[in-house]
């Protein structure tokens, strides 16, 4: 049945060439494995909503974006993403860090985090599908119970999107 789905979105894509699309939602693989949802403001600009799952935490993350043309001259399919946002989550730790010291808890739990994000992206417009190929990261850093600031230089993925 999977199989049979996948089929009739490719032969049907070419059909809804021409619809406008505003809205896209998608799968990110990579440094923390999530999902996507694009809401598209005008041509140069959008908002992206992306929950992941990475290292024992759940994170949601809201992101203001940018699009501009890359390598123009080549092809007008390509787009440079960039970006700004914020996000709030749970780690689930039984470690407390401060001051690079490591202490042990005796139990696991919980602890919220917040945090600022940045975004840089090389996206891939299909036009005959409606589908968006990218490659992007997302440097963050947030202030956690357990960690108290913590900074992710490299969290890096491979994006499929659908537009609708």
């Amino acid at each position: 049945m999977k199989y049979f789905t996948i089929l009739v979105f490719i032969i049907l894509c070419p059909y809804v060439y021409s619809q406008n699309y505003t809205r896209s939602a998608g799968f990110r693989p990579g440094t923390a494995t999530g999902f996507t949802y694009r809401q598209y403001i005008d041509e140069e600009s959008a908002i992206e909503a992306i929950i992941n799952y990475t290292r024992r935490g759940l994170r949601l993350t809201a992101l203001k974006q940018h699009f501009r043309p890359a390598f123009y001259e080549i092809t007008d399919n390509l787009s440079f993403v960039y970006g700004y946002g914020a996000h709030i989550g749970l780690h689930y730790t039984n470690r407390f860090k401060i001051l690079n010291k490591s202490y042990q808890l005796e139990s696991w739990r919980y602890s919220p985090v917040f945090g600022l994000d940045g975004y840089l992206g090389l996206e891939y417009n299909i036009r005959e599908f409606p589908v968006i190929l990218g490659i992007d990261i997302k440097p963050f850093f947030e202030f956690s119970t357990s960690r108290i600031f913590y900074i992710f230089l490299d969290d890096t993925a491979l994006t499929l999107k659908f537009r609708f």
